[in-house]
Order: C-alpha cells, then structure tokens, then sequence
C-alpha cells in the first residue's frame, strides 16, 4: 500500500514536471561567447590591405639581430609561409656552447594586419625549446611584430627590438637530389 502511495505521487510529480517548470523563469542566456577554440575557423572575412599584399607568399630567414646578444648568422635557419589569414613558421638554431644544443621553434597561427603596420599573431599550435624545457604554446598566445616590406625583403621587429630579416623564395623546380633519393628508396623497396 505504501509503496502503491510512493508511486503515485512520483507519476504524479513527473507528470507535473513540464507545467511546474514552465512557470519558473527561464534560465539565463549565455551573453559572453564561448572561448575560441583552435580548431575553429574564423567568425569573419579575413582582410587585408592592399599595401600589405606583397606579404603573401613564402620567406626564408636571412638574419636574426637578437636586442641584447650575438647570433652568428650561421646558427640560426628559419621559414615563414603567410598565406590569406594562417601563418606557419619554423626556426631552428644550433648553441655553440661547449656541448651544441638544437633549438626550435614552430607553429601555424592566424595572423593580421594594424593600420600601424604591426603583424599580430595567435597560435593555433606552436611549440618551443628556446626556454629551459620544450613547452607547448598556448591557444590564442599573442605575438605582435613591428613590419617594414620592400618588394623581396621583409623585417619584423619584436617590441624587444630583436629583428628577424627574412627574402622571399621563389618558387623553382623540384630538387633533383630529393628526386634521385626517392628513385632510389622506391629501388630499395622492390617497386
């Protein structure tokens, strides 16, 4: 009996539910956006003056001019691809210590351009070693570089005064010794 009780009241209850919760207040809409995700695209279309156009293509870096220390223009090696709104970048340096340590830095990111002339970045995925430990950067960590571009040539200056000189590259021919090295892989493997 008491449990014939229990149920009724329960079917009841949750019969009733949908007409109780009705009359409460709605819950709050959410007003804030929902933090970006990097896999995400972007919300707008991506722009880009017309005088910062020359920036499209592929870089090669020539020399980094570190604000406070010496690069021999040999350690360092580097690459930048700016394509409509992502960016991809790689740079590796070898320390010439007493024991030679690689040092590495890449990442793709999502790029614009200031009226000032200032290239903004936001990591997509990045990672680096240029710290004590290899660390993975952030989603959305900011970079902000000072541009000048002069037809082939492009500077970017970091707000610590460091400056990465970079020259386009110009599209050429698949190199034949990667061609040669494939041949012979394909060789090895008994095509």
């Amino acid at each position: 009996m008491l449990t014939r009780s229990i149920t009724t009241a329960l079917t009841s209850a949750c019969l009733l539910l949908p007409f109780l919760a009705g009359a409460q207040d709605p819950a709050p809409k959410k007003t804030e956006p929902a933090p970006e995700s990097p896999t995400q695209l972007l919300d707008g279309a991506w722009q880009l003056d017309a005088k910062w156009e020359g920036l499209l293509g592929a870089w090669q870096l020539m020399t980094f001019e570190h604000a406070t220390e010496i690069v021999p223009v040999d350690s360092i090696r580097g690459y930048i691809t700016l394509q409509e709104g992502f960016m991809a970048m790689i740079i590796h340096k070898l320390t010439i210590d007493e024991e030679p340590e690689p040092l590495g830095q890449a990442g793709i990111f999502r790029w614009q351009m200031t009226l000032e002339g200032v290239l903004q970045t936001a990591t997509m995925m990045g990672h680096s070693n240029f710290g004590e430990d290899f660390e993975w950067e952030p989603p959305n960590a900011p970079r902000e570089f000072r541009v000048e571009l002069n037809k082939d040539d492009l500077a970017l200056t970091r707000p610590d005064l460091s400056r990465l000189i970079f020259r386009r590259i110009k599209p050429g021919a698949f190199p034949k010794t990667a061609l040669d090295r494939i041949d012979a892989l394909r060789g090895s493997l008994g095509d």
